[in-house]
């Protein structure tokens, strides 16, 4: 129970990658509030399944998409959980369009979620903890795109360079407050938002997955070892850092 005690809000914790980070911090003893968009995410069978397995998962109903307070979710959060430890920025979108198709609707909303949203929660949890004089943790999920280009993702790959280079300013600003901000970066990670990519067999997916030295594709639950370890205080050194998780794909 490495996590007993800490209180999490996970963003964007109704599916892939939040979802199995929101169960691999409920497995280690964290009591973890995750954001849906809706009320249909919450009938899913394995978010059904994590609410009646664990009364500590707590859902809060947030759709990034829109204008929203961050002051008012860290708040409620806090008080949900009667305290926050840990903000894990996860909640993003992308799309597929060239750079040349890609709309200023298209790329505003991206950089919302992905840029804003954290930037203003960031912000709004470090003010809640320096209130209390509290120590915490911010973990930022980014991705490998935030530094190697692929086509038709040019919004999308700006949106996470800009999301890593807001946790190392996050990690030496407040630093002095005992507040540590981290970076997870997943490579090719198999979740609900690529699965026609998949199912279809497409040759891109098939070449991507080809070149991954571990030779597979991620899976969700690959990326909780690192979420634990941020989360916990076994990493209350480490800030200011970026844990890539990609089967070797950034080794060449």
């Amino acid at each position: 129970m490495r996590l007993s005690g800490k209180k999490i809000l996970v963003t964007g914790g109704s599916s892939g990658i939040g979802l199995a980070i929101t169960e691999g911090l409920l497995i280690h003893g964290a009591t973890v509030a995750f954001t849906h968009t809706s009320d249909a995410s919450l009938q899913r069978e394995p978010v059904q399944w994590l609410l009646n397995r664990y009364p500590r998962a707590v859902p809060m109903a947030v759709n990034f998409c829109k204008p929203f307070s961050a002051d008012q979710l860290i708040e409620s959060a806090s008080m949900r959980l009667d305290g926050l430890d840990v903000l894990v920025n996860n909640a993003a979108i992308f799309s597929r369009d060239s750079l040349m198709e890609t709309t200023a609707s298209i790329l505003h909303q991206t950089l919302y979620v992905n840029v804003a949203a954290p930037f203003l929660l960031i912000a709004s949890f470090a003010r809640a903890l320096a209130k209390r004089k509290q120590p915490g943790g911010i973990i930022n999920v980014s991705s490998l795109s935030a530094t190697a280009a692929r086509s038709r993702m040019s919004a999308y790959q700006c949106s996470k360079a800009a999301l890593e280079m807001l946790s190392t300013s996050a990690a030496f600003e407040l630093a002095g407050l005992g507040i540590r901000s981290n970076v997870i970066a997943p490579g090719l990670v198999a979740t609900p938002a690529n699965e026609q990519q998949r199912t279809q067999g497409t040759g891109s997916w098939n070449e991507r997955v080809a070149s991954i030295p571990l030779g597979r594709a991620g899976m969700p639950t690959d990326l909780v070892g690192a979420a634990i370890f941020l989360a916990s205080d076994e990493s209350s050194w480490v800030t200011g850092a970026k844990i890539v998780v990609d089967g070797g794909a950034s080794t060449f």
